[in-house]
C-alpha cells in the first residue's frame, strides 16, 4: 500500500486564507468542547444542592464522561486515516449537542446526567485529537509546534468564556438552561464547519500499491479528497520538500529529484560504465522520478511506533497532565468556594484565571520551540526537556497550594498549578507527528490521547472518595492535591528522560541516518 500526499502551491505553508479559517474553526471547535468538560463543574454546587449528592455521587457524574471517552477516542483515531476529516468532526459536534438537550427535563437527575455525560464523552474523546490531525494537514512539519498551540489554547478559551456565561445562566435561568444552551451552540459550529471546514494539502491518501503498469504518480497528479483545495497540476511532488520530513511521515511524500541520489548507494568509483552513450542530438532523458521514502522502506508496524521512548514519554507525561485537568474541572470551583471561601462571581472570576494562563504558557511553549527548532535545536530539546519544565513546574506549584496561607499566594500557586502542565501537550502531539508516517499519525495520537485520558476518569471520583474518606473536606482536598502534583512531578522527569523525537524517527527509518541532526 502506497502512502500518497497532494500539495498546494500557494498555501502549503499554512498561510493561506483557507488555513487560518480552518485553524479558528478547529480552534472554536476546541472551546465547546472545553466548555462541555467545564460546565458540570461550574454548576456543581446548584447541582449538588439540588440533587442532594455526596462527594462520591458528585465524582461518578464527572467521572462518567471519561467512560467512553478513550474507547471512542482510539476507534475514531483510527478512522481519522480513512475518513475525511469534514464528516467526521461534523458528526462529533453534533453528538455533543444532542447528548446535552436530555437535561432540560426537569426530571433528569444522577441516573439521566451519568447517561448523557457517557454520550458526551464518547462524542468529545476523539475531538481533540482529530482537531489536531486537521490542523496539521494544513502545515508542513517545521510548522506544526505553533498550529498546535492554537487548537490547545481553544481548551483554554472554552473555560474563560464558559465560566462567567454558565454563572449568570445558571443564577437567572437555573443551572438546567446552561446545558441546552452548550447544545445550541454546537449545533451552530456544525454548521459553520460544513461550509468553511475541511482537511488540507497535507492529507495522506491511502492507495493500493503501485504496479509496474501504473504511470509515475508524479505524471499523474493526486485528486484531491472532496472539499480540499485542487493538487498541483503538475503532479504530487513538491518542489522544495524535505528528505526528513519524507522520512518522518510528514507530506508531501516524495523526496525532490536533486535529493534522490542521498538515499541511494552511490556506485563504485572504479567501476567501468557498461551504460551505452546517447548520441549527441539525442533528447534528454527525463529527469528521475522522485524517490517516495514510505515505499521505499517497509511499512512500519504501529507497535514499533507505540514502543519508541517519544510515545512513551509522551502519553505517561499526558497522563499526569490529564488528570491535573480532570481535577480542577470537576473539583476546583468547589474547592474555591467551600474552602477558599469565594462568592460565586468570584470563582465565576478565578476559574478563568487558569485557562488564560494556559492560553498564554501553550502559545509560548509552541512559539519558542518553533523557534529552536528552525534554529537547528534537537527535538529532544526544543519537544522533550522544554515541555518536561512545564509540568514540573505545575506539580511544584501544587504541592505548595494547599500549604499557602494567603489567598494573595494562593491564587498565583493555583494558577500555575492547573495551567502550566497543558504547555507541554503542543509539544508532545508534535513530537509524536514527527516520528509517524502519515498512514500512523491520527492512530499514533489517538492511542496516545486515548490512554493519558483514562486519568480523567479515575481522578474525578477517586478525589470524591479522598474527601469523603478524610475526617473533613479540608484535608481531602489536601491530600487529592497532593496526589496530583507527584503524577505530574513523575511524569515530567520521565519526559525529559524519554522524548527523543530526532532518535526515534531515525529508529524507525532509516533513510533519515544522513539527514537528521544528531542529539
Amino acid at each position: 500500500m502506497t502512502i500518497e500526499a497532494h500539495t498546494e502551491p500557494a498555501a502549503s505553508d499554512g498561510t493561506g486564507p483557507r488555513a487560518r479559517t480552518v485553524l479558528v474553526l478547529l480552534a472554536l471547535f476546541i472551546v465547546i468542547n472545553a466548555a462541555d468538560k467545564a460546565v458540570l463543574g461550574l454548576t456543581a454546587g446548584p447541582i449538588k444542592d439540588d440533587l442532594g449528592l455526596t462527594a462520591t455521587e458528585f465524582g461518578t457524574i464527572a467521572s462518567s464522561f471519561y467512560l467512553l471517552f478513550s474507547l471512542s477516542a482510539v476507534s475514531v483515531g483510527f478512522l481519522g486515516d480513512r475518513i475525511h476529516p469534514r464528516p467526521l468532526l461534523a458528526v462529533l459536534a453534533l453528538v455533543w449537542a444532542a447528548a446535552q438537550l436530555p437535561i432540560l427535563l426537569p426530571a433528569a437527575g444522577f441516573g439521566a446526567l451519568v447517561a448523557t455525560r457517557v454520550v458526551l464523552g464518547a462524542g468529545e474523546g476523539p475531538g481533540y485529537p482529530l482537531a489536531n490531525y486537521t490542523a496539521f494537514t494544513w502545515f508542513p512539519e517545521k510548522r506544526r509546534a505553533l498550529p498546535s498551540a492554537v487548537v490547545v489554547a481553544g481548551g483554554a478559551g472554552g473555560t474563560v468564556l464558559a465560566a462567567p456565561l454558565v454563572i449568570l445562566v445558571s443564577d437567572t435561568l437555573g443551572w438546567r438552561a446552561v446545558f441546552g444552551l452548550l447544545g445550541a451552540v454546537g449545533v451552530v459550529w456544525t454548521a459553520a464547519w460544513l461550509r468553511l471546514g475541511g482537511g488540507g494539502p497535507y492529507t495522506a491518501r491511502l492507495g493500493p500499491a503501485a504496479t509496474d503498469d501504473d504511470p509515475p504518480a508524479v505524471g499523474r497528479g493526486c485528486a484531491p479528497a472532496e472539499g480540499d483545495p485542487p493538487a498541483v497540476a503538475g503532479g504530487c511532488a513538491s518542489a522544495d520538500a524535505d528528505p526528513r520530513t519524507v522520512a518522518r511521515g510528514s507530506a508531501p511524500s516524495t523526496v525532490p529529484a536533486r535529493r534522490a541520489a542521498d538515499l541511494r548507494p552511490a556506485p563504485l568509483a572504479d567501476a567501468p560504465s557498461t551504460a551505452p552513450t546517447p548520441p549527441p542530438d539525442a533528447p534528454h532523458p527525463p529527469p528521475p522520478r522522485p524517490v517516495d521514502a514510505s515505499s521505499e522502506s517497509p511499512r512500519v508496524p504501529f507497535w514499533r511506533i507505540i514502543t519508541t521512548g517519544t510515545w512513551l514519554g509522551a502519553t505517561l507525561s499526558t497522563f499526569a497532565v490529564m488528570w491535573t485537568l480532570a481535577l480542577g474541572f470537576a473539583w476546583l470551583p468547589l474547592y474555591l468556594e467551600e474552602q477558599a471561601g469565594f462568592s460565586d462571581a468570584e470563582v465565576g472570576a478565578i476559574v478563568g484565571l487558569p485557562a488564560l494562563s494556559m492560553a498564554v504558557l501553550v502559545l509560548t511553549a509552541g512559539a519558542v520551540a518553533h523557534r529552536l527548532l528552525r534554529r537547528g535545536v534537537t527535538a529532544r530539546v526544543a519537544q522533550g526537556l522544554l515541555g518536561a519544565l512545564l509540568p514540573l513546574l505545575a506539580g511544584l506549584c501544587l504541592l505548595l497550594a494547599t500549604r499557602a496561607g494567603p489567598a494573595a499566594l494562593l491564587l498565583p500557586l493555583l494558577v500555575l498549578a492547573f495551567s502550566a502542565g497543558n504547555g507541554q501537550t503542543p509539544l508532545t502531539n508534535a513530537a509524536i507527528a514527527d516520528i509517524c508516517p502519515p498512514a500512523r499519525r491520527s492512530a499514533a495520537l489517538g492511542l496516545s490521547y486515548a490512554l493519558a485520558a483514562l486519568s480523567s476518569l479515575l481522578a474525578p471520583y477517586v478525589t470524591g472518595r479522598i474527601i469523603d474518606a478524610a475526617p473533613n473536606e479540608t484535608v481531602g482536598y489536601g491530600r487529592a492535591f497532593d496526589l496530583a502534583a507527584c503524577l505530574l512531578i513523575g511524569g515530567a522527569l520521565l519526559a525529559a528522560l524519554l522524548i527523543r523525537p530526532d532518535r526515534d524517527a531515525r529508529t524507525l527509518h532509516p533513510a533519515l541516518t544522513r539527514t537528521s541532526p544528531e542529539e
